[in-house]
This record gives structure tokens, sequence and C-alpha cells, in this order.
């Protein structure tokens, strides 16, 4: 889900093709013929032979002929077809019924709900979700998994009508899919008083459970899609919809919430993104994910003492986070007490051997303490294990360039791994200062200078408020044939 200047994906239209089949009427051209008949001697008449043992057998092959056809046209046109690739297809069976009134009920309950869902969908502007009928009846969840599958469908919404009310199934196809964060992938929803068979017309039933539900996973699901394509504010639009105007017992509200806080922090709308992780907090106390998120915003906007009780927060709820470890020990970092963060990164290290970013962070603790042996050996350890890791190649880059102890520069080596990451990640000013303080280190003062003044015209606005003043004096020394060398930080 990525360019912001992608458009958005095209309507797609889901129906049968209605060809115009047109017949050429015609008139014969009659003319006068003049016949010139001999009569011949009138002879008895010839008994005329009796037909009529034919005629049953006639009108029983031209009516099989007939049904024959109209079952043709009837199954082509009512064959389910599967639904095409990118499209949220939701199958809607006939709710079974052991009587004649409950079938019809049924067939009445099956058409409602996929004429609502299409109109809802369309009201909404999502054209990339459908809803289609089918006879088919369905009697476990499973069954309703593999027909679902069979036909690359999302969602199947099945059923029964009984004397005690109608009984709804939706099964989530997937079960490991986005749709499944929101919802359990197996529900039956038993809201009797809105959708009880008592009522006098299908019109008159309420389907909240029925058409807002599915309705609430198609939008999730399409907010998603805007948000790994970097459409945010559509994303928002989308997660917003997705929301029940009431406490909703089968849509898990606060999963929607969070995931708006996401694109709010991506959008660097740091508030916005602390006020929904809170409101999903507030509906989920035990949300694990919403603390964690919400400690980063604090950490990106400096607040690193309530980024470290959210931290702890989700790390109680669940001892196994090496996530909220790594998170908490770059907020250690920033407040310079480094041996706190070094046991945070080793602890996020020991839940998950594989996590390179605790690495690559665990070494940039132990560089800021002066212990540049452990460091290079914790980068390297991060390039091991994710050779596409820019962040170690860059950390281990600037240590070679810059360190004040010159038994670990090599500025050659600097350059040789900064180039590697450029390619990576050709468009990030932080490498290109890496990469000037490399030339620098290797003594190429006129490379160092105008790789440093490109990495200062590729800062942002938001950037320049961080890191002009230091790009500023980077530049300085080379321009003076000075190499940049990293002054010891004090912490703990």
């Amino acid at each position: 889900m990525n360019n912001e200047n992608q458009t958005e994906q095209a309507s797609v239209s889901v129906g049968r093709d209605v060809k115009d089949g047109v017949a050429v009427a015609g008139h014969d051209n009659i003319t006068n013929v003049t016949m010139n008949i001999t009569q011949s001697p009138e002879k008895p008449d010839a008994p005329k032979p009796d037909d009529s043992r034919f005629l049953f057998p006639n009108y029983i092959i031209v009516l099989a002929l007939i049904g024959l056809s109209v079952w043709w046209w009837f199954s082509i046109q009512n064959k389910l077809k599967p639904f095409e690739e990118k499209i949220y297809g939701i199958i809607v069976t006939q709710f079974k019924g052991n009587t004649d009134a409950r079938k019809n009920k049924g067939k009445e309950i099956q058409s409602a709900i996929q004429s609502t869902l299409n109109a809802r969908f369309k009201e909404l502007g999502i054209n990339d979700a459908d809803a289609r009928n089918t006879s088919v009846l369905l009697e476990s969840h499973e069954a309703a998994r593999e027909f679902g599958k069979k036909y690359k469908a999302e969602l199947v919404i099945w059923g029964d009508v009984t004397l005690q009310g109608i009984i709804p199934n939706i099964t989530i196809v997937n079960e490991e899919s986005d749709a499944s964060k929101l919802m359990k992938p197996e529900t039956a929803l038993l809201k009797d008083s809105l959708t009880h068979i008592a009522l006098a017309k299908v019109n008159d039933i309420r389907f909240p459970a029925l058409t807002d539900e599915p309705t609430k996973l198609v939008s999730f699901i399409t907010a998603i899609k805007y948000k790994e394509q970097k459409k945010y504010e559509k994303a928002i639009e989308y997660f917003t919809y997705s929301l029940s105007e009431q406490s909703d017992k089968y849509i898990d509200s606060s999963a929607i919430i969070f995931f708006r806080g996401n694109v709010h922090f991506y959008m660097k709308q740091y508030d916005e993104s602390i006020d929904d992780y809170t409101q999903a907090i507030s509906l989920d106390t035990k949300y694990d994910a919403a603390y964690n998120n919400r400690g980063v915003a604090y950490s990106d906007k400096g607040e690193y003492d309530k980024a470290i009780i959210d931290y702890s927060q989700a790390i109680s709820l669940n001892l196994k986070y090496d996530a909220a470890y790594n998170n908490r020990g770059n907020a250690y970092s920033k407040r310079g007490e480094y041996n706190k963060a070094i046991e945070d990164y080793s602890q996020a290290i020991s839940l998950n051997p594989k996590y390179d970013a605790a690495y690559n962070n665990r070494g940039e603790a132990y560089r800021n303490k002066g212990e540049y042996e452990k460091a290079i050996a914790d980068y390297s350890q991060a390039i091991s294990i994710n050779p596409k890791n820019a962040g170690a190649y860059n950390s281990i880059s600037w240590l070679l360039a810059t360190c004040p102890d010159d038994k670990y520069r090599d500025g050659n080596k600097a350059i040789e791994f900064t180039k590697k990451i450029l390619e990576l990640e050709p468009d990030n000013s932080a490498i290109l200062d890496t990469l000037a303080a490399a030339y620098a280190e290797a003594e190429k003062f006129e490379d160092a200078v105008k790789t440093q003044e490109k990495a200062i015209e590729m800062l942002t606005e938001k950037d320049k408020d961080e890191y002009l003043s230091s790009f500023m004096e980077h530049l300085n020394f080379y321009k003076a044939k000075k190499p940049w060398r990293e002054k010891p930080k004090s912490g703990k």
C-alpha cells in the first residue's frame, strides 16, 4: 500500500454484459405466375393418414425444449463467477428455512442484504467492493470458508430462518486477513430484537449486523489500502467511515481508532495520533500496541518521560513485547541513560535474536559511551542479519569517519560503506552527511564540501530545525580542510 502521486484506483463495475439481439425481418417478392393446369379424371378421395398419434409426443418435445431453454438461460444468468483480483467480494447465500414461508422470507432477506450493501458501497465511493447472491445453502463456517475460497470472496453471509427468528452468520474467508483484526473470523449475530421473524415485512427488519458490519469491514480494508499507498487523508476518511456511531459488540472500534492514530503519526500529526491512541486505550485498557505507539508519538515530540511510562505499561501487559523494550531503550538513550538503554536493547535481542534494529541501537549506545569495539560488533551483527539495514551501515560508516580514537578510523572503508547504502536510500540527507565526513577523513576535502552542500540542500523545512546547525558546522570544517571528529558524550 506506494507513490503519493498515484491516482486513485479506477472504478470497477461488476455485472453481466447484455448484447442487443437484432432480428431482421423482410418480405418475400411475390410475382404473378400463370400456371396451366391439366385436369385429370376425378378419383375418389384417398383416406387421410391419422396424425393424432404424433400430436401428444410433439407437444412433449416442444415443452421439453422450452423448459431446457429456460433452465439454460437462468443458469447462465445466475451462475456465480469468481471475483476479480482486487475486488473485495461478498457472497450472500440464501437463508435456510424448513417451510415455504421461511424459505421465502430467507430469499427476501438475502436480496435486501445484497442490495443494501452495494448501495452503501456506492454511497461511500468504494468502487472495488461487490456483494453477490447465490442460491447455495450453507450450514457451517467451515463450509462457508471453502465456498468463499472457491469464488475468491472475502466474506460470506449465510444463516437460517427459524421459529425463533433470523440467525445470521458472517464468515471471514481468510482468517489471517486485516478484517480479522476488526471482527472474529466466525461470527454469529444474535440481535433478535433487530432481526426477529415476527416483524411484518422484510423492509421493517433493520440490518446493522448484516449490512453495517460488512460495510465497516470493507471501509476498514479500503482505509488500509490507502494507508499502504500513502494516501493518508483518504485513509483517515475511510477509517472514520468504519467507526460505529454507537458501541458495537461485533466490530472492535478500538482497532479502527488505533490504525487511524498510526496514519496521523505518519503525517507527523503527533497530537492527533496521541488523541486516537488514548481513545483506543479507553475502549481497551489492555491494548499494549496502543500504549507502545503512543509512547513513540510522545518520544517524537521530545516528551521522553511520558514515552517511558507508556512503553513500561506496554511491557507490563506483554512481557514478550520486544519492540516496546527497544523503544524504551531509545527513550533512555535520548536522556543519556545509556546503561538502561543497553539493558533494554539486550532484552529485546534476547526475545528476538534476529532484531537487527535493536543491535544497531545498542551499538549506538555503546558508541556514545566510548566502547567502540562493542559498537562495531553490534553494527556488524545488524548488517549480517539484514544486509539492507541502511541505519547500521550509516552508523558504522560514521564511526569509521569521525571516531575520536584514531585506531578505529578508516576513511576509505567509510566511503565504501556509505556509497553502498546510498544505493538503498539515494535521497537521504543524513547518509550524505556521513559520506562527506568520510571524504574529509580520507582528505578528499573538495568532495566533502560538495557532498555536504548537497546534504544541506536536501533538508526539508522540518529537518532544518534539527540538523541545519550541525550540517553547517561540518561544512565549515571541510572548507577549512579539517575532518570532523565526534565529541565524546556525557552520559551513564
